[in-house]
């Protein structure tokens, strides 16, 4: 039990570092709140075998300008989103 602890603050300080030292200067971000979870794969469960817990991140960033960041709106033509900024 232990070494999942380590693990997982190691993660989080890893997770926590690259959002504030990356994403955010780049993207240009001011505020953030992130939600770490474990990737328990359904399919390898059904199948008799435990899932692999993969740790990973969701993000929710508040961009300084208030506006949505340009990558929202480029997509490609499958899967294309349009954000269109509240007046």
């Amino acid at each position: 039990a232990e070494q999942e602890e380590i693990r997982l603050l190691y993660f989080e300080q890893r997770a926590k570092t690259y959002i504030e030292e990356v994403l955010v200067p780049a993207l240009g971000i001011s505020v953030f709140y992130y939600v770490m979870e474990f990737a328990w794969a359904r399919r390898f469960r059904d199948q008799g075998a435990a899932g692999r817990g993969q740790i990973h991140f969701h993000l929710l960033g508040w961009l300084e300008s208030g506006e949505p960041h340009h990558i929202i709106s480029v997509g490609n033509s499958r899967d294309s989103v349009v954000v269109t900024p509240l007046e």
